[in-house]
C-alpha cells in the first residue's frame, strides 16, 4: 500500500505550489490514474513517488514505512516516461539490460530476465534490432520492458500512450490490463485521456492546481461527481453547468442564468433549495440528456453556434444571449444558425450549491402533467 500523506511540492519562483497538501492512499495491486490538466501537478506526484524529486513536505510511505530519504534504486518502483527514452543507438536486448547492468547484476541473470520479459511482451523476435527502427508501439514495449526487468512491485506510466497512434495506443492499452493482471503490479498511471483513465483505472483521482478534487471508483465518479469542477472535466463533452437562481415564471420553475431562463420539467423544489435571486446554484445536465424537441414552451431554445461531426453524431452547441449549451445530435440533420429547442428529463439534472458542491436527495418533483 502507498500512502500519501500531506505531500507538498514548491518550485523557486512560483506562487503557488505544484503539489498542495496532497492525501492519497493507493491500495495494492490497483490501478489508480491521475486524471487532469497540464500543469496541474500529476508529473510531479510520479517524480516525488519514485524518487527523482524532493518533497518541500509531507510524506509518502510504502507498506508503513517512509521511503522519502531511501534511494531510487532502493525503492522497488519503476517509471516508464512519455518520451521512451529508450537508446537508439542500442538493440532491443541493450536497452532491456541496461538497467540490470548498471546494477552490476550477473551476467547470467541478466540474460534470464531479459529472455523472460522479452517473451512476455513479445519482443523475442526483435532482441537484436536497433531501437533506431522499431515502430512507437514497439518502443513502448521496450520502454515497458526495461522498467519490468528490474522486477518493480509498483510501476508509474506517465503519459506513455500519447505519441502512439490510435491502433497503437488500443493494442498497448490491452498490453497494460494483461500485465496488472498477470504480475499483479500496483499501476498510478497519469494522463490527461480520459479514455485511457476510465479503460486502465481502478479508481480516479481527478487533479486540480497541485490537489485532489475527487477520487472514486471509475464507475461512481461519472455517475456521481462531486464537485463543479469534476463535472466539467469528465464527459465528451462535458457536463453543461448553468449559474444562477430558481424563481417561479408564469406558474413554472425556471431557472435564470443572466437574462435567459430555463425552463424547469420540475413540479416543485425540496425545502433545502430556495427560490430567488439572493440563492446562487450550479445546475448541471449532461448533453446527452438533452432532446431536440418541437414543443411550445421547452427547457432552452437557441441557435445553432457550433457544430462538431464526430461520425455517428454531432455535438451541437446552442446559443441564446450570454447561454450556451451543448447536446448531441445522433442523426447529423442540424445546420448552422437554425433555431433549435431542447428539453430534458428531471431526474437528468445535478444541482450544486453555490461553492460547487453537490447537493444530494431528492431535490426536485418531477412535472409528470
Amino acid at each position: 500500500m502507498i500512502e500519501l500523506i500531506e505531500l507538498t511540492k514548491e518550485y523557486p519562483g512560483s506562487s503557488q505550489p505544484a503539489v498542495d497538501r496532497l492525501n492519497l492512499t493507493i491500495f495494492k495491486g490497483e490501478t489508480i490514474a491521475l486524471l487532469g490538466p497540464s500543469g496541474c501537478g500529476k508529473t510531479s506526484v510520479l517524480s516525488m513517488i519514485v524518487g527523482l524529486e524532493k518533497p518541500t513536505a509531507g510524506d509518502i510511505q510504502i507498506d508503513g514505512q517512509s521511503i522519502v530519504k531511501v534511494p531510487v534504486e532502493k525503492r522497488g518502483i519503476g517509471l516508464v516516461f512519455q518520451d521512451y527514452a529508450i537508446f537508439t543507438s542500442m538493440t532491443v536486448r541493450g536497452n532491456l539490460a541496461f538497467g540490470l547492468t548498471v546494477r552490476k547484476t550477473p551476467k547470467s541473470e541478466i540474460a534470464s530476465k531479459v529472455n523472460d520479459t522479452a517473451s512476455f511482451l513479445g519482443l523475442t523476435p526483435i532482441l537484436d534490432v536497433k531501437a533506431s527502427r522499431l515502430s512507437g508501439s514497439e518502443l513502448q514495449r521496450v520502454a515497458l520492458g526495461r522498467t519490468l526487468v528490474t522486477r518493480p512491485s509498483i510501476l508509474l506510466l506517465d503519459e506513455p500512450l500519447s505519441n502512439l497512434e490510435p491502433e497503437a495506443r488500443l493494442a498497448t492499452r490491452q498490453e497494460l490490463r494483461r500485465l496488472r493482471q498477470e504480475l499483479g503490479l500496483t499501476i498510478i498511471y497519469v494522463t490527461h485521456d480520459q479514455v485511457e483513465a476510465l479503460s486502465l483505472a481502478d479508481r480516479l483521482a481527478i487533479m486540480s492546481f497541485g490537489r485532489i478534487l475527487q477520487v472514486e471508483k471509475t464507475s461512481v465518479i461519472l455517475e456521481k461527481p462531486k464537485l463543479v469542477q469534476v463535472a466539467q472535466f469528465l464527459g465528451s463533452p462535458p457536463m453543461n453547468i448553468f449559474q444562477g437562481f430558481f424563481h417561479q415564471d408564469n406558474g413554472y420553475l425556471a431557472f435564470r442564468q443572466g437574462a435567459v431562463d430555463l425552463r424547469l420539467p420540475f413540479k416543485s423544489l425540496s425545502p433545502k433549495v430556495e427560490l430567488g435571486s439572493a440563492r446562487f446554484y450550479h445546475l448541471g445536465l449532461r448533453p446527452e440528456d438533452l432532446d431536440f424537441t418541437e414543443e411550445s414552451e421547452p427547457f432552452f431554445r437557441g441557435q445553432v453556434s457550433g457544430l462538431e461531426n464526430r461520425g455517428f453524431d454531432s455535438v451541437v452547441s446552442l446559443a441564446n444571449g450570454n447561454l450556451e449549451m451543448k447536446a448531441l445530435d445522433p442523426q447529423n440533420v442540424f445546420t448552422w444558425g437554425e433555431t433549435v429547442a431542447v428539453k430534458a428529463k428531471a431526474e437528468s439534472f445535478f444541482l450544486f450549491d453555490k461553492s460547487g458542491r453537490l447537493m444530494e436527495g431528492q431535490l426536485f418533483e418531477a412535472n409528470h402533467d
